[in-house]
């Protein structure tokens, strides 16, 4: 992590839930590396992070060095839960999925502030909101979608120009699947035509295709 200038933008997203900088004590904009963690399970932390750019995921993990990845976030705000709950120490581990860039905002230092906001509370709760929301879909795409389905989804809405890589454990934990059978839906994927293996992931050749398998729309 370092710590970068807040640049104007930064300014107008903090707008964006009610927020003026020069309003807030001691907030610092951070730049992460791909990979880099963000935040970790049982670490104090006092700050709630806004993402502006980048996108992070929040996993926790087992003692046998296993992961299970939670949900995945962009451009919101994070560590909200725990501060507003008056936690002092990290329920899950945060990971940069890509460069991350977010702004820190000190919530102890600014508390009177954020709380007298209406704005910020009411964007605060829209944050919530679309976490369970977000939770709520992904529980119902595991009950109702076949296997195949859930897999190409989720290609769909985590490759990077047209590049799925992300881990496949963690891939198979997300979707509810075993590796071996993950393994083999990849491949018969790639033997349609709709994905094309490479050395840094999977190459998506047919998005059209991959909606075609997803089945059912979560709405």
């Amino acid at each position: 992590m370092r710590r970068i200038d807040l640049m104007p933008e930064v300014a107008a997203r903090l707008a964006e839930y009610g927020l003026d900088l020069s309003a807030l004590t001691g907030c610092e904009a951070r730049f992460y590396e791909a990979g880099e963690t963000i935040v970790q399970v049982g670490r104090y932390i006092d700050n709630m992070l806004l993402i502006t750019e980048g996108r992070a995921k929040v996993c926790r993990y087992a003692a046998n060095g296993r992961s299970l990845v939670l949900c995945y976030a962009s451009s919101e705000l994070m560590e909200n839960l725990e501060v507003l709950c008056g936690m002092e120490n990290a329920a899950t581990s945060v990971v940069a999925m890509t460069d991350l860039v977010c702004v820190a905002i000190p919530w102890r230092a600014n508390e009177a502030y954020l709380r007298g906001n209406l704005a910020f509370l009411n964007g605060l709760c829209r944050s919530l909101a679309d976490k369970l929301l977000c939770t709520s879909s992904h529980i119902s795409s595991a009950s109702l979608r076949s296997c195949e389905g859930r897999l190409c989804a989720y290609l769909l809405e985590f490759s990077y120009k047209g590049v799925f890589s992300e881990l496949l454990t963690e891939a198979a934990s997300y979707v509810g699947m075993s590796y071996r059978h993950m393994l083999r839906i990849l491949s018969q994927l790639c033997r349609e035509g709709l994905l094309e293996k490479e050395p840094s992931g999977y190459r998506i050749l047919d998005p059209a295709g991959l909606e075609a398998r997803i089945e059912w729309d979560v709405r």
